[in-house]
């Protein structure tokens, strides 16, 4: 049903923008409607062929013209119509106008045309479905990601996904996406496989070893603090238009020190765990 009546719709059209170039080169006969508005023999003459034709071709289509009113037709299609919109510029001779006429099923509209005749231009539409929809940058990008899954997964070769990888940048509507993932079925992120990864077997009788935190992963946040510090210092300094007292220094001397003991203190610790290794390889000999 769009797609006929949109042509029809266009038909339409050519047919009315013959009758505008008609009048505005024989002249316009203008009055002001009650609401202080323009109108001319053009608006109304253009509604009543809109009108006659749509009740030829379709007799139970309801209209809803602007100049001469509403006919409710069967109430289940209806054709919406404003003959002039722009008539003020009509008028004035100024050819940005157009005529406009839509068509609605079900309180849907189905089918949609403008023309501007004295632009020598038109803009016509259907209803479309998710296919003919244009896709956008997010669309296209998640295809993409799910390809790269795939590819990781081993599901495509690398010739593949390149292939697969230009359709998708280049793709337009929903249409030109679909496909390319249809044999593709559950391709999930590494992290959520189901595959469990490798775990090399403990040696019998030597217990796991730990990985202590590191004795410096402490400084960043304390550092943090510091940085905090030394910044409302600056502050202080610049609104009061010069350097004052640099307290953040009793903050900065306890990092200091402590970045020192931990490295002294780390050395040792290393010694004394090489050197109860070193006692229990000699036990186990």
């Amino acid at each position: 049903m769009s797609d006929e009546l949109r042509r029809f719709a266009l038909e339409l059209l050519d047919e009315t923008d013959a009758i505008v170039l008609r009048h505005m080169r024989g002249g316009l006969q203008v009055r002001t409607k009650a609401d202080a508005t323009f109108v001319t023999q053009v608006d109304t003459e253009v509604e009543a062929v809109i009108r006659d034709r749509i009740a030829a071709a379709y007799p139970s289509h309801g209209v809803l013209g602007e100049e001469l009113g509403a006919d409710a037709g069967d109430a289940e299609t209806r054709w919406i119509v404003d003959p002039i919109d722009g008539t003020n510029n009509l008028v004035r001779g100024i050819p940005v106008f157009a005529t406009l006429l839509a068509a609605e099923h079900a309180g849907e509209l189905v089918a949609a045309a403008v023309s501007a005749p004295a632009l020598a231009r038109r803009w016509h539409a259907g209803a479309m479905g998710r296919d003919e929809m244009r896709a956008g940058d997010e669309d296209r990008q998640a295809v993409a990601d799910r390809l790269k899954t795939a590819l990781d997964e081993g599901r495509l070769d690398l010739a593949e996904y390149d292939e697969r990888l230009q359709r998708t940048y280049a793709a337009k509507t929903y249409a030109d996406l679909d496909g390319l993932l249809s044999d593709l079925p559950g391709t999930v992120p590494p992290q959520q496989a189901q595959v469990a990864a490798y775990q090399p077997p403990a040696v019998p009788g030597r217990p796991a070893e730990s990985h202590p935190s590191h004795p410096l992963a402490w400084v960043g946040p304390y550092g943090g603090v510091v940085v905090v510090c030394v910044l409302i210092w600056a502050l202080s300094s610049v609104s009061s238009g010069h350097l004052t007292y640099f307290w953040p220094a009793w903050v900065l001397i306890p990092l200091i020190l402590g970045v020192f003991g931990n490295l002294s203190g780390g050395r040792h610790r290393s010694e004394r765990e090489a050197r109860r290794a070193a006692r229990r390889d000699r036990g186990c000999r």
